[in-house]
Order: C-alpha cells, then sequence, then structure tokens
C-alpha cells in the first residue's frame, strides 16, 4: 500500500498481497464523522482516498482544529491500540474514502511484519509535533465592555469573580474612574482568582489594553455609561439596578441587579434583561477570593452569564437506547456529583423520557422510578389495528407525570427529537404538552401506533439522530455532552455460507427493536458547531435485560456512572471548573 507523496503509511514495507484479504473498504461523505470524540473504535483506518480533519476541544472551550489528513494517512490506531476512547472527532471534508481493519488483523500482520510498529511510533510523533505547534500559538484576551448604568458596584466584580472560577483562566476587571467604588476598594488582591485593577484611561484603547490583553485571557472593563468610550471589544454590556432598570441598545444586554427574587428560568427574561439576585454571606466570602461559584441563586444567575460570554455554557444530550436508557442515571448522577448542570437539554427516544425529566427538576433516583413504571406500561400488550400493541395506557401514565407542563415553560431550554415518517424528515419539538413529544419521541414505529402532533405523523426519533448533539448547539451551547448508548456498527461479515437452520427466530417485538438499534448505531453521532464530549457506556458482558421486565434495565446505571467517571478528564478539558 502506498501513501501520498512525502506522506508515511502505517503499512509500508507490508506486501499488497497480505493486506488484500483482511481490509474492508468504506465511503463517507463530506461532513460526516468517521470517529467521534469518545467512541471506542475496534479497528483502525487508512485514507484511500479524500481528506478529512481532526478536532479537539481546545484550552477555550472551541473547537481546535489539530491535524488535517490525506491519502495514505491513518487515524483510529490510538484507540485500537491502548482501548482508550477517542480523544478527537475526525470528520470527512471531501468524498472519502478509506480502508478499515480490525484489531485481530492488525495485531497478526503487525507481528508478521514488525517494521509496522515503528511505521505507527513515526507517524504518532509527527502527529505530536504538529499538535504542539498549533497549541503554542499565544492567544489574545478576550475584551468585554460594561456599561455602568447606576448598578450595585459588586455586580461588575461577581461577573469577573463567575469567569475565573469557570475558566480557571487569568481574569482581570478593570474600573475606570479615579477611585474604586467603595465597596470594592477594601478588596485584598487574591491569588488565583480574578484580579482588580484601577486606570483613568483604559476605556482608550492603547499599549495598556494591548499588555493586558497579552496577560489576561478575560479583561472587563466598567466604565460610567454616560462616558465615551472607543474600546472596540468582543461583549458589551449595560449594567443596571433593578432600583433603577435601564434599556440596553442593539448588541448590548442589560444585566439587572440585584433583584428581589430568584428567577426561575436562567438567563434574559421576558423583559430581554438578565436578572441577578442579591448576594448573600457565602456569595461576599468567594468575591474576597476572587472566585464565584455558581452555587448560590447569585451564582448561578451570574455563572449563566459568565458562561454565556466565555462559550462554556453546557449542552447535554440523551441518546436512544431501550432499556440502556437506564444507563442515564448513572451519567446523571455523576454529573450532579462534579457539579456541571445543563444549560440546554436534548433527548431522542428514552433520552427524550430522561431529559424532559430532568427538565423538570427531577433526582437521578426519581428519574429511574418513572421510567420502572414507563416500562410497565410501554410494552402493555393491548390490542391495536395500527401496531402490535396500543399506547392507550403509555398516554394515561405519560398525561400523569408531565401533567399540563408545556415544553417552553421549563427552566432549562429543552428540545425533543422525533421523526416524521410522511415527510421522511426529523422533527425538534421545542413547544408543546411535555407528554405528547415524549409519546411522539418513544414511539417504536411497528410496535406502537404513530403519533399525530400539528398536522405530522411522528415515530421514535432515534430514527434519525440517535444522540441529537448539534440540537443543544443550535440553541446556544458552548460545548456539548453527548450520551451515546448505541454502538458503532463493526466492519461487514465477509464469505458467510447461506446455510439455512431451522431453529427459531426471535418475536417479532425483539426483532424490531433489535433492527432498529441496529440501525441507530450504523447512525454517526451529527457533529455539533461546538466542542464535543461523548460518553458511550460499555454494556459488552452485562447480562441482557427484558423488554417485558423494563425494569430490570437498573442493571445499566452503573454502566452508566462508570462511562461517566471515565470521561471526566476529557470533560474538565471542555468545562475547566471540574478541575
Amino acid at each position: 500500500m502506498s501513501a501520498g507523496d512525502g506522506v508515511l503509511s502505517i503499512f509500508d514495507g507490508v506486501p499488497p498481497d497480505e493486506l488484500e484479504s483482511i481490509i474492508g473498504r468504506r465511503r463517507f461523505t463530506a461532513g460526516d464523522v468517521v470517529i467521534g470524540e469518545g467512541d471506542a473504535p475496534d479497528q483502525l483506518f487508512v485514507i484511500t482516498a479524500g481528506n478529512a480533519d481532526v478536532t479537539v476541544a481546545g484550552r477555550d472551550g472551541n473547537a481546535l482544529t489539530v491535524n488535517r489528513l490525506g491519502p495514505g494517512m491513518t487515524f483510529g490506531e490510538m484507540s485500537l491500540i491502548t482501548g482508550e476512547p477517542a480523544a478527537g472527532t475526525v470528520r470527512a471534508t471531501d468524498e472519502l474514502e478509506v480502508i478499515a481493519i480490525g484489531g485481530p488483523e492488525f495485531e497478526r500482520i503487525a507481528h508478521r511484519f514488525p517494521v509496522v510498529h515503528r511505521n505507527v511510533g513515526t507517524i504518532l510523533a509527527r502527529r505530536l509535533a504538529s499538535t504542539t505547534r498549533l497549541v503554542a500559538r499565544p492567544p489574545i484576551g478576550q475584551l468585554i465592555a460594561l456599561d455602568d448604568a447606576g448598578a450595585p458596584p459588586e455586580l461588575a466584580w461577581a461577573l469577573a469573580c463567575s469567569i475565573a472560577w469557570h475558566t480557571r483562566s487569568p481574569t482581570a476587571l478593570v474600573v475606570v474612574g479615579e477611585r474604586l467604588p467603595e465597596p470594592l476598594a477594601g478588596l485584598s488582591q487574591p491569588g488565583g482568582g480574578a484580579v482588580l485593577r484601577l486606570s483613568s484611561t483604559l476605556d482608550r484603547p492603547g499599549s495598556e489594553l494591548d499588555e493586558l490583553q497579552a496577560t489576561f485571557d478575560h479583561v472587563l472593563v466598567v466604565a460610567p455609561a454616560e462616558r465615551e468610550s472607543r474600546l472596540a471589544p468582543d461583549r458589551r454590556l449595560l449594567l443596571s439596578s433593578a432600583d433603577a432598570p435601564a434599556s440596553g441598545t442593539a448588541g448590548t444586554a442589560v444585566v439587572t441587579g440585584w433583584v428581589r427574587t430568584a428567577p426561575a428560568v436562567l438567563g434574559p427574561s421576558a423583559s430581554g434583561a438578565i436578572p441577578v439576585p442579591a448576594l448573600v454571606a457565602a456569595d461576599h466570602a468567594a468575591l474576597g477570593k476572587g472566585m464565584l461559584p455558581a452555587a448560590s441563586p447569585a451564582g448561578r444567575a451570574v455563572g449563566w452569564l459568565a458562561r454565556d460570554l466565555t462559550g462554556l455554557k453546557v449542552g447535554l444530550a440523551f441518546g436512544a437506547g431501550s432499556l440502556r436508557g437506564y444507563a442515564h442515571v448513572g451519567v446523571l448522577a455523576e454529573l450532579e456529583r462534579a457539579g456541571l448542570a445543563a444549560d440546554y437539554l436534548a433527548g431522542t427516544s428514552v433520552g427524550a423520557a430522561v431529559a424532559v425529566m430532568h427538565a423538570m427538576g427531577k433526582s437521578p433516583a426519581e428519574v429511574a422510578d418513572v421510567l420502572d413504571r414507563t416500562g410497565d406500561v410501554l410494552f402493555r400488550p393491548m390490542v391495536s389495528h395500527r401496531g402490535l400493541l396500543s399506547n392507550r395506557a403509555l398516554r394515561r401514565h405519560l398525561r400523569g407525570v408531565g401533567g399540563d407542563r408545556r415544553i417552553e415553560e421549563m427552566p432549562v431550554p429543552l428540545a425533543v427529537i422525533a421523526a416524521d415518517i410522511e415527510r421522511q424528515e426529523e422533527v425538534v419539538l421545542r413547544r408543546g404538552p411535555l407528554w405528547s413529544a415524549v409519546l411522539a419521541s418513544i414511539t417504536i414505529p411497528g410496535v406502537l401506533p404513530a403519533v399525530r402532533i400539528g398536522g405530522r405523523t411522528l415515530v421514535d426519533g432515534g430514527v434519525v439522530n440517535p444522540v441529537p448533539a448539534g440540537t443543544v448547539s443550535d440553541m446556544g451551547a458552548g460545548a456539548v455532552v453527548a450520551v451515546r448508548l448505541s454502538s458503532p456498527g463493526g466492519a461487514p461479515s465477509l464469505d458467510v455460507e447461506s446455510t439455512y437452520e431451522r431453529r427459531a427466530p426471535r418475536s417479532s417485538l425483539a426483532v424490531i427493536m433489535r433492527s432498529v438499534e441496529m440501525m441507530q448505531g450504523r447512525i454517526g453521532t451529527e457533529l455539533p458547531g461546538s466542542p464535543l464530549v461523548t460518553i458511550a457506556p460499555a454494556f459488552d458482558g452485562l447480562a441482557g435485560a427484558k423488554l417485558r421486565r423494563f425494569s430490570s434495565g437498573r442493571r445499566f446505571v452503573e454502566a452508566g456512572a462508570a462511562a461517566t467517571g471515565a470521561a471526566m478528564p476529557r470533560l474538565a478539558t471542555v468545562f475547566p471548573w471540574l478541575r
């Protein structure tokens, strides 16, 4: 196998006829994800035609292209050799053709031809050098202008401290004026948190600002709103007081402190302003150290804004997977323990049910209990002329759980994924009753009757989008955690003899379910426009569970927890406050 000009192939030195019998060929179109971050491919790939990009989450939380792959180049070998999940995402940039070689075949060929191991080492050394050069480029600090229209003086400092806590990176608040406001004047300069500066000229561009942006990752400049400013910031906010609310201009968000009632929903209110409750004693103590965690009502409100400004708002996407959906419970428990709360939620199929319950404020234990009760009615044998089973009992149950609550009223922005079988397209439900959205998303085609909503005929969202990572990204998430329960399909079985067997096949219900799961495994995780961390619980070796005993899926809770624990280093790379 020959590589492109100047490119070393992993199989240089191996006779071509030794490879032909063990390779499988696959093709991808532009934009397809070949390997998603967090996947555990059991094969390596060699590009024979076309190109692909490798992206990882950068220090600032944005997707960073660390390599570009072309003909003769290899990917997937590190996961294959180490057994660890993929640390990056490989996406085709044009028509891509690859050959795939499974682990056992690779081991056999490498044993016979030791030059393969040397080739692997050379390729990885070159790749590391390229990545190091890319990451070593000096960053320029983000500039945020804060126009003060009579806001509480601590509001700007709270925002700076929240940014420092979330990003774990150097952050400075510069107060433009002749002296610091009284509440800030007595602050000592903390170590490791945000720092406070006083300047009479910093709202004028110049060398002082350039030096600050070279030193700090985030520079916040607060000045009276009426003072003329010639700054060209990355973002501009207007800070006002709840006692005298101010109105912003186009492109300038308004932040109002201190409101008397903690908002039920984080982010902008109906008026468009971002309300922040008054600080409590624990907040004042934290501000003295230059860090403000998202623990109190004020901390959570300011934290939402800090994540928005730094591109760190959290999107959580729950995937399809039938009984394996109990693994989502383990994921939720671990994320809750780590302090990672979702700013946006989306779910498909059983993942939709979990996303809705999480948005309703149910604990992981309560989510598992509701799944138990849902399973009791999901596969209850009842006659229906529109499916193998009736959904009458399921409808009653979901109405009882969701009540009159609506998607758009949830405290966390929520999306439920379904599939329109008539128009053959994905449907993202963002408004309407919770119960009917979940009913549509969990309706297994052929098993339960399709659901009519808004003139559409809807079934299980997993048939079009098994992991809605792109959905939460489109909703506004700066980084996405995707929980994938279906395993990618393996290489095709070649040269199988068509010998008929009389052994009784599975039941029709089991055949349909397994067919849907196989299809979901073949659909790659959609690549969001944000950094992506995929949590993929391992179900190999776990005893199977029976559809008629849905609660037996509780054995998968631990798999979800274990996968989340293993993903914590990757999560901490994208969400620095987890470090």
